[in-house]
């Protein structure tokens, strides 16, 4: 496994495929370490299904198991023939996205101007939303962003050279109310150094742990000590604001708020996956869902209610109750105009909500 797990980049991808891996070999023990093949490992597919895992979860778990296998059969641990058998197992064929989470402007307004910013965590966490809500950063970009990487470009300031995921960098133009929550933060926490992270522990250094003290005593404690504790505070700190205004919100819905608000208020496409930093157009599109208007539904253009009275799609998009029409009735395959005393002459089946 060490000589699969260290050949990946990424640290989540490791910790992704150990967990997969961990589960493979526990389910192949189960199974008295049988000679593998792809009918055994679409067994092991269906048992995953079994067990309540996702098409996303089953294909990434496949996909490390035939790079495990590959990688032990080139080390000769594994007989060759097996694992040419069990690579050819298959993916599961995905069909549609999933929707993600998203805030509207007034939302992401409200989240950001939600911390007490008169306090040093408060400070700290609204330049932390304002990063992620204005700027699109993934949270575990933040270690990477110091007071020196905030720079002037042809007239505006820019976060420059910020290195992200695959290790491509990138160039991130911010706004007005981006910059102000950076500098208040800069101007609060005496951050100095310019190579130092702008993103750092705040807490009180004589308590122990566990233990939180007042506000008003809190000071600034250093960077943190690993990347994994920065992530897990970023997702601490949007949970709670986002929760005290009744919303379920992750940092990753704060990137996705980023790119749909750019693309509603007309910006181009080619530009946000730059922002992004998107290898590919096609994930930026899944980010914005553009196969979707939410303003202009297909169902808005259907002129049916419950009030039995027939409107024009334009009065339904605009939420007009009209006062007159023909009652509508559905008789065998044909539909038409009743009167009211044919109408009680029949038994009332109409459904009631």
């Amino acid at each position: 496994m060490a000589v699969t797990l260290n050949g990946l980049n990424s640290r989540h991808t490791q910790r992704a495929y150990k967990a997969d891996l961990d589960d493979f070999l526990e389910w192949w023990k189960g199974q008295g370490n049988i000679a593998l093949s792809k009918a055994e490992l679409d067994k092991y597919k269906a048992w995953m299904r079994r067990h309540g895992r996702g098409e996303s979860a089953v294909n990434r778990a496949l996909t490390a198991v035939r790079r495990f296998l590959r990688d032990a059969s080139d080390n000769n641990l594994i007989d060759a023939r097996e694992a040419e058998s069990a690579l050819k197992v298959r993916n599961i064929t995905q069909r549609g996205a999933r929707l993600g989470r998203w805030l509207t402007l007034e939302q992401l307004q409200r989240l950001i101007n939600a911390p007490d910013f008169t306090t040093l965590r408060g400070c700290r966490d609204r330049m932390l939303l304002a990063l992620l809500g204005g700027a699109g950063l993934r949270r575990g970009e933040l270690a990477r962003v110091t007071l020196g990487s905030i720079q002037q470009r042809e007239g505006r300031w820019v976060l420059v050279d910020l290195v992200g995921k695959h290790h491509r960098t990138r160039s991130i133009p911010i706004s007005g109310f981006v910059h102000t929550a950076i500098k208040d933060w800069s101007g609060m926490s005496r951050i100095s150094d310019k190579l130092a992270p702008l993103f750092q522990r705040v807490g009180c250094a004589n308590y122990g742990w566990g233990r939180r003290c007042k506000d008003e005593e809190e000071s600034l404690l250093g960077p943190y000590p690993t990347l994994l504790a920065l992530e897990q505070e970023v997702y601490r700190s949007v949970a709670k604001h986002a929760g005290a205004l009744g919303i379920d919100l992750a940092p990753h819905d704060l990137r996705r708020t980023y790119a749909k608000l750019a693309r509603s208020a007309g910006g181009e496409l080619e530009q946000i996956q730059l922002t992004l930093g998107h290898a590919s157009l096609s994930t930026t599109q899944k980010y914005l869902g553009t196969d979707l208007d939410y303003k202009k539904a297909p169902s808005d253009l259907i002129a049916l209610n419950f009030d039995g009275v027939l409107r024009s799609p334009e009065s339904v998009s605009a939420g007009v109750k009209p006062t007159s029409g023909a009652t509508l009735s559905v008789v065998g395959r044909h539909a038409h105009g009743t009167s009211h005393a044919k109408a009680a002459q029949r038994p009332d089946r109409s459904c009631h909500l």
